[in-house]
């Protein structure tokens, strides 16, 4: 987190998501449809209206938009050459999969029936790259509709194109649990990953964060209780994940309502709920002023910077 360069990727508005119409539109794009970036920091897929898919080159700026159908979130692999993703279930069911390598789009699952019309969700690669697991097939849990359902859990072998049912998953309006592979291989349903644990997408930007060590916890929340969150300055609190142990507490000038940590735990970054205000970072052992670090922005994810040293050969 030493760097100092921040870098237009387009100049088309494609990562602007029409803020330029005013509304909240952005706000509920960033959540819904946010620019999602490969593992080695070398592309971004995003979608401008869930319907579509664009990738985006970091090295070149240059952008591909996919054949429809596109979806608004899509599941990189470790390597960082195929994703995966699941469009809008107009049809049953589908699951798709994209080489970089070779710019082909190849569908590798349909699911004819889809009567919950929930299609596939919780798409996540395993750690090692075999596997990609899926949830489908959703149905109410009980005789009469009570608002919460049960699916399947899939699990596509990528060099075999085998399917296999391995599990069950459970979700109603009070919980929606994601899809991770543990530390030790196994795949589970679950609404609190384990540190360590690799999941399916979940909204990154919250008031509080855990290390990428899983050994500590940053939490944000406003200093006096008469303010709505958002409004006045916020107090930034890091503690212990095991014990609860408060290591530090500050006061702060500004008012935050996301917090990130930088990949090598070394910082914690800050920002508001606003599309155009600053974003800011801290050292995470208390020891620094905060600083400024964007002008005006909008904090999506906190990933490692690709190097053009590296390359896709096979």
């Amino acid at each position: 987190m030493s760097g100092e360069l921040l870098e237009r990727l387009t100049e088309g508005g494609t990562l602007n998501w029409g803020m330029e119409n005013g509304g909240d539109d952005w706000m509920q794009a960033s959540v819904y449809r946010p620019p999602q970036v490969s593992p080695d920091g070398r592309w971004i897929a995003l979608s401008q209206t869930g319907l579509d898919l664009i990738l985006v080159d970091v090295a070149t700026h240059m952008q591909t938009k996919l054949p429809r159908p596109g979806a608004p979130i899509v599941a990189w692999s470790p390597d960082s050459c195929h994703f995966a993703y699941a469009p809008e279930p107009f049809d049953g069911a589908e699951l798709y999969l994209y080489d970089i390598r070779s710019d082909r789009t190849e569908r590798v699952v349909t699911i004819e029936e889809d009567g919950s019309g929930m299609g596939i969700k919780e798409v996540v690669w395993s750690p090692d790259g075999r596997y990609i697991a899926f949830a489908c097939c959703f149905v109410s849990a009980h005789s009469e509709h009570r608002g919460d359902l049960v699916g399947e859990i899939r699990r596509f072998e990528v060099a075999t194109r085998r399917t296999d049912v391995v599990g069950e998953i459970r979700t109603s309006v009070a919980s929606s649990p994601r899809l991770c592979w543990t530390a030790d291989g196994q795949l589970i349903a679950t609404t609190s990953p384990a540190p360590g644990a690799h999941c399916s997408y979940a909204p990154l930007r919250s008031p509080a964060a855990i290390s990428p060590d899983g050994l500590r916890v940053s939490d944000l929340v406003p200093i006096s209780s008469d303010r709505w969150e958002g409004s006045g300055p916020s107090r930034l609190t890091v503690g212990e994940m095991t014990t609860g142990r408060v290591l530090w507490q500050r006061e702060l000038a500004i008012s935050a309502t996301t917090v990130a940590w930088s990949p090598d735990g070394q910082y914690l970054l800050l920002d508001d709920n606003s599309d155009r205000s600053p974003i800011w970072r801290i050292k995470a052992d208390g020891t620094a002023d905060l600083e400024q670090v964007v002008e005006e922005g909008f904090l999506l994810q906190v990933f490692l910077q690709w190097s053009s040293s590296e390359s896709l050969e096979d």
